[in-house]
């Protein structure tokens, strides 16, 4: 999850709605079309939100074996489904955050506090400095022209 959301920036809420039918392997896309919000299913943040994401083929490997090893990999099951639940509902990102992301952060060295934001943000920060892409660009590939703050937090 977290080397999806670096990979492509999509916010947390729209990362925990994927579904596996969003995934599209042989286009290597995924259609963004929903947000997930303390368990409550709703259109994404913005209009432009939905769009097609582009994954490179590395990502699509990724999420591909992940598919592979995952108990849901039916095409309206979430991508990441909650063992806890049965599949019922995703995992809960605040969750992950604390007792797998953040854990790993500390076992890399890391110091800096990092949430789900922060994934974003490098998203965004490797997309500006990507050769003939400028900051109004990047901000429209992922669909936060205002560069204001985000409904879900970290």
């Amino acid at each position: 999850m977290v080397f999806l959301d670096a990979a492509t920036g999509v916010r947390r809420s729209e990362l925990l709605a994927l579904k596996w039918r969003n995934v599209e392997f042989d286009n290597l896309q995924i259609r963004v079309q929903r947000s997930i919000y303390m368990n409550v299913v709703d259109d994404c943040k913005t209009e432009a939100s939905k769009r097609p994401v582009p994954m490179d083929p590395l990502l699509a490997a990724e999420l591909w074996a992940w598919k592979q090893h995952s108990s849901y990999s039916q095409p309206y099951d979430w991508v990441f489904a909650s063992p806890r639940t049965k599949g019922k509902n995703p995992y809960w990102p605040d969750i992950l955050l604390s007792r797998v992301v953040r854990p790993a952060v500390a076992r890399a060295g890391i110091q800096k506090h990092v949430g789900w934001h922060t994934f974003r943000h490098y998203s965004v920060s490797r997309t500006i400095t990507e050769p003939g892409r400028d900051a109004p660009i990047a901000r429209h590939s992922l669909a936060d022209s205002t560069g204001g703050s985000e409904r879900d937090g970290s």
